[in-house]
């Protein structure tokens, strides 16, 4: 099992929210926002609950990566709007809920919370520029991968909004295939092992929604 950071992963991080448009992308939680109609989106109780508008959200690049096929089996994201609350985001990793992202991408890309909340924490005073929230990410990815001397070697991040979720989702008998809005790419690097993460609140049961699908776990999961 590796002992470093998930460097692959990290560049496929980059190509990930490399595709996803600038306006969809921001690193405050406040400014997160999904469809009026959708209450949750993720995984609740064992199901996948397709967001009814992949074009009209706005995630963080933590939230957009639980997102993605290939990672949402291993930190298993739930997104609610909570109204007068805002929008909170959870993470279930090795049976356990948190809401701090920091553990959940730290777990994810096998770096340290501090590294995590670097890469994907709110903008710092450095970073006040007029730069998009999306290109400081990016800039960060970068900057992280050059100061452990690796190769910054990314992929196209091409956007495919009609990709089928073929990692870890299998569609519900006469479902229709899942619109993506972010490019995707099933990866076969090592899962990170097992973590120990604060236990919070676990996320409230959700209302059944349209397009529900079923999140098979890995066998050894």
């Amino acid at each position: 099992m590796s002992t470093g950071p998930y460097f692959e992963r990290l560049g496929e991080a980059y190509a990930v929210i490399g595709g996803i448009p600038d306006q969809q992308i921001t690193l405050d939680i406040e400014q997160v926002s999904i469809a009026p109609d959708m209450t949750s989106i993720g995984v609740s109780g064992g199901r996948y609950l397709e967001p009814s508008n992949w074009d009209g959200l706005v995630l963080t690049p933590d939230i957009w990566l639980s997102l993605c096929p290939a990672y949402i089996d291993i930190v298993w994201p739930l997104v609610e709007n909570r109204e007068a609350y805002g929008i909170e985001a959870f993470w279930q990793i090795e049976g356990r809920f948190t809401s701090r992202f920091e553990l959940a991408m730290a777990h994810l890309f096998n770096v340290s919370p501090e590294d995590a909340e670097d890469l994907f924490g709110m903008r710092g005073d450095d970073e006040m520029d007029d730069r998009s929230d999306k290109q400081v990410f990016l800039d960060r990815i970068t900057a992280f991968l050059q100061d452990n001397g690796q190769e910054v070697t990314i992929g196209s991040g091409h956007v495919d909004q009609h990709e089928m979720l073929e990692h870890g989702i299998a569609p519900a008998e006469s479902a229709p295939a899942v619109k993506t809005g972010f490019a995707a790419t099933a990866l076969e690097s090592d899962m990170p092992g097992a973590e120990t993460l604060e236990t919070e609140a676990s996320a409230t049961a959700v209302s059944p929604v349209v397009h529900e699908q079923s999140v098979e776990q890995k066998e050894g999961n």
